[in-house]
Order: C-alpha cells, then structure tokens, then sequence
C-alpha cells in the first residue's frame, strides 16, 4: 500500500510540476489544448527583474489541474535572445495555496518550484498531501522530481504525520 502512495503522489505532482513549467503570459499559448489560463486581481510584468507578479484570486488552470493561491510568481530565465520566451528559474505561490488533481490534492500556506533543482517545497501553516484516503503533513514538505524522492520535514514542536488507508480492505 505505502508503494501504491508513493507512486500516485509521484504523478501527482509531475502533474502539477507540468503546470508550473507550462505557466506563461503568452495570448498564443491560451488558444492551445494543453495551455494554462491563469485568472487574477491583477498582473505586473517586470521586465528589469525579469518576473511576472499575478495577485489576487489567483487560478492556474491546465486541464484536470487547478492551482489556485493569493499570488503566484513566475521568474523568468535571463537570456540574451528572446528564443526561450517559456523559460523560468523559479516559481513562487504564496497565501491559501491549494493544488487540485481529480481526487489529490495539496495544501500549503506557501509552494515553490525550482526548475534547475526540479524541485517543490511546500510550506507554512502545515502543509498536507492528500491522495484518495492517504495524507501525509508536515512543517516542510520537498518532492525531488528527478528522483521521485519525498521528505516531510518536522521543524516545530509538531511531528510528521503519515496515514496510509488500505481501499482494498473490506469493511
């Protein structure tokens, strides 16, 4: 069971990773089948810092997959040509941050995406994984993408919590 768990939050968040790697500005993306709509109060480009600031009601959408948070910010990769308009560094959600995938779905006060490191790091406000009727929390949870490895960090007075609900028994 602990095996099926670890598999399905791995797809999990390679899904929600495609998201966040799939997030960009571009009006040309928005008409493709698998594009991101990203709704919110508000947006700033800044192009000197070279990031894009969505405030507000924020709601990434790409398919079955919805991220929605206070404010998500996207860092954009600094090149010298424009020839990689999608590329980025790292990406920021901060405030009720919540990512949902048919029946998985994470929650944290704060998520970060780090491409180079392919990386995710949930944290604040006891961040919880939740797959069917499996659910792991801690006070920093960190998903490895290219080696499918998943940490639950204690950095509190609270433990790492971890329940692992066997949908195969009978009741």
């Amino acid at each position: 069971m602990k095996k099926y768990f670890h598999r399905a939050v791995n797809l999990f968040f390679i899904f929600a990773l495609i998201l966040f790697s799939s997030i960009t500005v571009s009006a040309q993306d928005a008409e493709k089948n698998n594009s991101v709509n990203i709704t919110s109060d508000s947006m700033k480009l800044y192009s000197d810092k070279n990031m894009t600031v969505f405030k507000g009601n924020v709601k990434a959408v790409q398919n079955k997959t919805v991220i929605t948070a206070d404010s998500l910010t996207v860092f954009h990769k600094k090149t010298e040509d424009d020839t990689s308009e999608n590329s980025f560094e790292k990406i920021e959600a901060s405030g009720n941050v919540e990512i949902k995938m048919e029946d998985k779905y994470a929650k944290s006060e704060n998520a970060v995406y780090l491409a180079n490191e392919q990386k995710l790091i949930l944290t604040g406000n006891r961040p919880v994984i939740v797959d069917g009727k499996n659910k792991i929390t801690g006070d920093k949870i960190t998903y490895f993408i290219d080696t499918g490895v998943m940490e639950a960090e204690q950095e509190s007075d609270n433990q790492v919590e971890a329940t692992f609900t066997d949908t195969e028994a009978k009741d």
